[in-house]
């Protein structure tokens, strides 16, 4: 077996792609049995079902139950209606992303994936999916964009013992400054 010790299995194991890791258990480090990429676009395409299903469903059930019209059947069609279509969406951007990235790594890479395929993959797959615009897209789209302006802020300083599979939380300074900003970026934009 390539994994010397149970440590080491259990390390690899508990990362997020599973089954390309348990297949280096059986199949060596540098060969990916057949079909396991098509499980892996399954499996992607449904966690995009799960995760959309799980955040859109909630959050349209409090909007249209408290600012929606029509009768309860009416707020129920439109309920399942913003549901599916989030799920939908992510799933299918999910798909485009990775099969995006097997084929530039297949067609031009030599099978190695370099740096910047993650961001084309992204790129096209969220100009594909995401480029018209409706409220479910606009609201994706604005979540990915302050995900990413939170990631450009100054993190802590942490111990050097601090746990390397923890996040680094934002520095205190960093925090407030951004809040101010927001708030009087929101306030401009209301008033023109």
């Amino acid at each position: 077996m390539y994994y010397e010790n149970k440590h080491a299995l259990e390390r690899v194991l508990s990362r997020t792609h599973r089954h390309v890791h348990i297949t280096h258990v059986f199949f060596g480090r540098n060969k990916i049995p057949p079909l396991v990429e098509t499980l892996c676009l399954c499996s992607c395409a449904r966690n995009g079902l799960v995760y959309g299903a799980k955040i859109r469903f909630p959050h349209a059930l409090v909007m249209v139950t408290l600012f929606g019209s029509g009768t309860p059947r009416d707020k129920w069609k439109k309920i399942i209606t913003a549901t599916r279509q989030h799920a939908m969406r992510l799933a299918l951007y999910v798909m485009i992303y990775k099969t995006t990235l097997m084929v530039i790594r297949d067609l031009f890479r030599d099978g190695k994936q370099a740096s910047i395929d993650p961001f084309l993959a992204g790129m096209l797959g969220g100009w594909y999916m995401f480029g018209e615009r409706t409220p479910v897209n606009e609201q994706i789209v604005l979540y990915c964009v302050s995900r990413c302006v939170a990631a450009l802020l100054p993190r802590a300083r942490v111990p050097k013992d601090y746990p390397t599979n923890k996040v680094v939380p934002i520095d205190n300074t960093g925090t407030p400054t951004l809040r101010g900003i927001d708030m009087g970026l929101c306030y401009v934009a209301l008033r023109e």
